[in-house]
């Protein structure tokens, strides 16, 4: 597990004859857990011995009982027909301005002054609907998290907050996600983009988890396509388009200090410490990122660039030397889906030969129901070598 500096204090008191299980990673900023999971228990007790600190103090008034039959996975099937899995279509923007809003969009303005934009939702569900298809066909039972142009509650985000949604401030305190401080703040907003911002968009990744969870997967694969994280907009919001390009492969086991503010965050921190969730997740990262390496032929992201990005020095972990591009994170969903679960970071939008294949439409797919999808041959290609990915890992 990762851990910030602050979170490892509010784990728990250690002192002397506990320090020697856990060693720091990256400098101050972060702290690797490197128990085994079997040896959480043990680790327990030797806390118990001292006077706790904040956060064990927390842990005990959870629910323990909710920790019972860790492991209790879905075996993984034999066969894509017994295969049963959800896909998640990053994000949920339906269009450009909502897009922008959630800051996952590309503008590009050529040396003749042509404009051209993508942004991240759009690509992200048509990936999802053809491998959803692509494995519907093998009688695998597929779940998406949201439908095409709408977010996981069925609707966009500007009709949501066109409805009652201060309805949902009242749920998320009930459910433990909001401090009813916060609540209060928010149910103060009148500025449809910042409810969407500070709202919706944390109030939507719960009910994606709670769907998935729902559901109970064998495997869950969370769709995304990167960037430069420091190819910001100029002043007239257009981006730069470069020749770098790498994946990444993101699994379960990373917390900062924040992601350990509730007792449900704190249970799944737990459950994770304790289960075969984490392992699961990295032995269908390790499939995927060599699929991508191979198949899209994206290098996984080296060592010298990831000395460059900042969410991989400060809340990222690489599992290990031998296996290049799957790195430990602390998003959301890698915290709150009970299951294994992966986030997959294929290749750079703005790397300029991939934006100019994603603005293409180059190819048509023939769903299962007979309609026609005209789409990227490198969206195409991206699905195909995802599908091919999961029947590899069913068959490892």
């Amino acid at each position: 597990m990762l851990l910030d500096t602050n979170a490892l204090q509010q784990v728990v008191a250690l002192r002397h004859n506990a320090v020697e299980f856990l060693h720091p990673a990256h400098g101050k900023n972060t702290v690797l857990c490197s128990v085994p999971y079997q040896m959480l228990s043990t680790l327990i007790e030797i806390a118990q011995a001292y006077e706790p600190y904040v956060l064990y103090d927390a842990l005990a008034t959870c629910n323990w009982q909710q920790l019972n039959n860790l492991s209790s996975f879905p075996q993984k099937p034999y066969s894509l027909s017994r295969l049963k899995i959800a896909i998640d279509p990053g994000h949920f923007a339906h269009n450009l301005s909502t897009a922008i809003l959630e800051k996952k969009y590309l503008r590009i303005r050529d040396s003749i002054g042509h404009e051209y934009t993508l942004y991240e939702a759009a690509l992200t569900e048509q990936i999802a609907v053809i491998l959803q298809d692509m494995l519907q066909r093998e009688g695998a039972e597929v779940m998406l998290t949201r439908q095409p142009g709408l977010s996981t509650l069925g609707i966009t985000a500007e009709e949501w907050v066109q409805g009652n949604w201060k309805q949902a401030l009242d749920e998320s305190v009930r459910k433990g996600w909001l401090e009813k401080a916060e609540s209060e703040k928010y149910g103060s907003y009148t500025d449809e983009r910042k409810i969407i911002r500070d709202v919706f968009r944390t109030y939507e990744m719960h009910k994606r988890a709670e769907k998935i969870n729902s559901f109970a997967p064998h495997l869950v694969v969370s769709i995304h396509l990167n960037v430069d994280e420091k190819n910001v907009p100029d002043k007239d919001g257009f981006h730069t388009l470069h020749k770098r390009n790498y994946s990444m492969v993101f699994v379960p086991g990373a917390y900062a200090t924040e992601e350990l503010k509730f007792p449900l965050d704190r249970l799944a921190f737990l459950r994770q410490w304790l289960g075969q969730q984490v392992p699961l997740s990295v032995r269908a990262a390790i499939v995927f990122q060599r699929f991508i390496t191979d198949s899209l032929v994206v290098p996984a992201v080296a060592s010298p660039i990831t000395n460059e990005l900042t969410y991989l020095l400060k809340f990222s972990r690489l599992h290990n030397q031998s296996n290049p591009g799957v790195y430990h994170r602390n998003l959301f969903l890698l915290r709150q889906v009970r299951y294994p679960v992966i986030l997959v970071e294929p290749f750079l939008q703005d790397n300029e030969q991939e934006f100019f294949q994603l603005l293409q439409k180059d190819s048509y797919y023939i769903t299962i129901s007979g309609d026609t999808l005209n789409t990227s041959r490198r969206i195409l290609q991206t699905a195909r070598t995802y599908f091919h990915a999961i029947q590899a890992w069913i068959k490892e």
